[in-house]
């Protein structure tokens, strides 16, 4: 079951909680409020269940991560595929270039994505730098 205290000197809460090993940690939340403190030891508690279940997934693990930094911050983390990101990034440079560079800008963004097929549904971090020198040998 998780936990919160202070250690003596330290203004913030830590978590006391089983990690998906098995093994009780304590780690720092980070945080003064007692509340939302325990709302995190409780976040690293199901990580922890969930790794020692097998059950622990990327989007599970995104998922607690993305609450934690939400409850902390009070700003969800944004995951991209390579698809979103490539879209976000065009669309920051829409009325930030002229008219044809952003035409040029689409066009290769979409000649890129249509080379990874599939993979552009992957989160960015799965794009490597294999995946650009073959979309730049074909060109």
């Amino acid at each position: 079951m998780a936990s919160v205290f202070r250690k003596p000197g330290s203004p913030f809460y830590f978590a006391a909680f089983t990690d998906a090993t098995g093994r009780r940690r304590q780690k720092t939340t980070k945080q003064r409020n007692r509340g939302e403190a325990m709302d995190m030891a409780r976040a690293f508690e199901r990580t922890g269940a969930s790794g020692r279940n097998r059950a622990l997934t990327e989007s599970i693990a995104r998922s607690v991560i993305s609450q934690i930094v939400e409850q902390a911050t009070g700003e969800p983390i944004h995951f991209y595929t390579a698809r979103g990101w490539i879209e976000e990034w065009l669309s920051g440079k829409a009325g930030a270039t002229s008219e044809r560079t952003e035409i040029k800008y689409r066009q290769t963004a979409s000649e890129f994505l249509a080379s990874l097929g599939t993979r552009a549904e992957l989160p960015i971090g799965a794009v490597t730098p294999r995946d650009v020198r073959t979309f730049r040998d074909a060109l």
